[in-house]
């Protein structure tokens, strides 16, 4: 069982950012928002964020060998990124490839584990 520093917050910031009818910056629920953030990072490239490589994950998604089902270096590389963020209130338990829709695409599973236990499945093409 993983500990975490952090509980998980009531809301975060939804990605992509938007503004609410009360001119405030909408809110979602924190696993549908880093869910949107992984989906972020796998398109794009580490040189985009000079200050912040581990934001982009292209390269690393990329490089997964499509024979492995367990991705345990995108799960690494995410967590990574997770704690670069300062987000101790989740951690990516295991990452997942599978044949994508579309020729030469990748699909991956993420699991996302929050503190309290939930775990959270969802895909990102890649």
């Amino acid at each position: 069982m993983t500990r975490f520093p952090q509980s998980v917050p009531s809301s975060v910031v939804a990605l992509p950012l938007r503004v609410a009818a009360d001119g405030r910056l909408e809110r979602a629920s924190p696993a549908e928002s880093l869910m949107r953030l992984f989906r972020a990072m796998a398109a794009t490239r580490p040189a985009a964020w000079p200050h912040a490589p581990w934001f982009g994950l292209a390269d690393v998604f990329a490089a997964a060998n499509p024979q492995l089902h367990d991705q345990q270096g995108i799960a690494d590389a995410l967590n990574q990124a997770l704690d670069g963020l300062g987000v101790g209130w989740a951690r990516v338990a295991h990452v997942h490839a599978g044949p994508g829709a579309e020729y030469g695409a990748k699909d991956f599973v993420i699991a996302l584990e929050l503190a309290g236990g939930q775990v959270v499945h969802e895909a990102i093409h890649a």
